[in-house]
C-alpha cells in the first residue's frame, strides 16, 4: 500500500514541488490558526504534521523530505486569497488543503485560475461540490450529511415537533437548508427557527423562544463550543427534549463545556471509526494517541488522508495541479484511514455516514439491534 504522503491546503511547486536550494518537497495550508475557528485549525495541522512525520520517517516522497508551510486566514476569506497566493507564487506549489465553508468558496476560482489544486478536508457547503476543474474535497459535504441527519430524526421521531438552532456562516446554513429541505419532504413538522452567531455565549433568548414552541427534538449544527455551550444552557431552562448534531460537535471541549447536559446526545458522524478492525485505520489511531496523548477528532483523520492522497499523486508524477487533478479523477478507490475514498467527476467523495451518541461523559457508538 502506498505510503501516506499529503498535507492539508498541501502546495507543491510548480517544478516539481520542491525547494530549489534545499531539494524538499514544499507542502503548504491555508488553516485558521487564529480567531473563533483556530480549535479546528490546530485539528487540521495536527493531522498534517503527523503525516508528513509519518513520511520523512519513511524517505520522503523518491528520497526527497517533505516540508509543510502553514498560512493562518483566520478563517476570514479574504485573508486566505491572500495566503493562497503567497503559497503558490513564493513557493510555487500546485495544491492546497483547506477547511471551513467560506474560505474554501473564496479560494476555488483562485485555485482555477491559477491552475493549483485545492483539497477541501473540512468545509461542509455544497457550493464546494462541482466548482471546477481544480477544486476536491475528502469529506461528505452538508447535502449528504444534513439529509441524513433529517432522516434520522424522522425515522426515530416520526410526527414530533423539532426546532432547528443553528450556526449563522456558511456551514450552519448549508447544513439548516439541507435538513430542513429533507425532513419537510419526508413529512416531518418544524416549530421553531433559530439562528446565533459564531462565539456566541448566551443562548437564552432563542431557546426560551425554541422552548414556547414545545419542540420533541432540536437540531443544532454548530460548532463544539457553541454547541457545549447552548445545551448546557437549554437543559438550565428546563428543555428536556433530544439534541442533535454534526460531526464537527465532537470536540473534548465540548465535554468539558455541556458537562452532564450532553447525555444522550445524538450526532452525525462519518465512516472513520478508532475501534475500526482495519490495519490502516488501526495504524493511524495509534500513531496518533503515540504523538498526542488523545484519540483523534474528525480532522485529525481527514487532513491526515489529505497528505496520502496527495502524496500518492507524486508518487505517480502527478507534480502540477493539472496533472494532479487528472490523476485523481482517474483514480480508483483509495484505502485511506478514514475508508475507502473515490472522487466523482464534481470532485466530490460519498462515504457513509452514522449516528454517534454521548454516553458516561465520552463520545459513543450507539447499540446496535441487540444492545451490544
Amino acid at each position: 500500500m502506498a505510503l501516506p504522503l499529503a498535507v492539508a491546503l498541501i502546495f507543491l511547486s510548480l517544478t516539481g514541488c520542491k525547494d530549489r536550494d534545499k531539494g524538499d518537497f514544499v507542502l503548504g495550508a491555508v488553516l485558521a490558526m487564529t480567531g473563533d475557528a483556530s480549535k479546528y485549525g490546530d485539528q487540521m495541522k495536527e493531522g498534517m504534521d503527523l503525516a508528513v512525520e509519518e513520511i520523512n520517517q519513511h524517505g520522503g516522497i523518491n528520497g526527497h523530505p517533505l516540508k509543510l508551510v502553514v498560512e493562518d486566514c483566520r478563517a476570514d476569506p479574504k485573508t486566505a486569497v491572500s495566503a493562497f497566493r503567497k503559497l503558490t507564487t513564493f513557493h510555487q506549489v500546485p495544491a492546497v488543503l483547506s477547511g471551513i465553508s467560506s474560505v474554501v468558496v473564496a479560494l476555488a476560482p483562485v485555485a482555477a485560475e491559477s491552475k493549483v489544486v485545492l483539497l477541501n478536508c473540512a468545509a461542509v457547503t455544497p457550493k464546494i461540490e462541482g466548482a471546477n476543474h481544480y477544486t476536491f474535497s475528502d469529506l461528505p459535504n452538508a447535502k449528504q450529511e444534513g439529509a441524513f441527519l433529517a432522516e434520522s430524526v424522522f425515522s426515530r421521531y416520526p410526527q414530533k415537533k423539532v426546532a432547528i438552532f443553528w450556526l449563522n456562516n456558511e456551514t450552519g446554513l448549508a447544513l439548516h437548508d439541507n435538513f430542513k429541505d429533507r425532513l419537510l419532504k419526508l413529512g416531518g413538522q418544524i416549530v421553531a427557527d433559530e439562528t446565533h452567531e459564531a462565539g456566541a455565549t448566551d443562548y437564552r433568548a432563542q431557546l426560551l423562544k425554541i422552548k414556547s414552541t414545545e419542540p420533541d427534538v432540536i437540531c443544532m449544527p454548530t460548532w463544539s463550543k457553541e454547541f457545549g455551550l447552548a445545551i448546557k444552557q437549554a437543559r438550565e431552562l428546563g428543555l428536556g427534549c433530544q439534541f442533535f448534531s454534526i460531526a464537527a460537535m465532537e470536540n473534548p471541549e465540548m465535554l468539558n463545556i455541556a458537562g452532564s447536559a450532553a447525555e444522550g446526545v445524538l450526532y452525525s458522524y462519518y465512516s472513520l471509526n478508532e475501534n475500526s478492525p482495519d490495519a490502516t485505520s488501526r495504524a493511524f489511531v495509534g500513531a496518533y494517541q503515540k504523538r498526542y496523548s488523545r484519540l483523534p477528532t474528525v480532522y485529525n483523520w481527514t487532513c491526515y488522508d489529505g497528505v496520502y492522497l496527495v502524496a500518492e499523486a507524486l508518487r505517480h508524477g502527478a507534480d502540477t495541479g493539472e496533472k494532479m487533478a487528472d490523476f485523481w479523477l482517474k483514480m480508483p478507490v483509495y484505502k485511506g484511514a478514514t475508508g475507502e475514498l473515490k472522487f466523482s467527476p464534481s470532485g466530490a467523495v460519498t462515504t457513509a455516514l452514522r449516528l454517534k451518541t454521548v454516553r458516561n461523559g465520552k463520545f459513543a457508538e450507539l447499540p446496535d439491534k441487540n444492545g451490544k
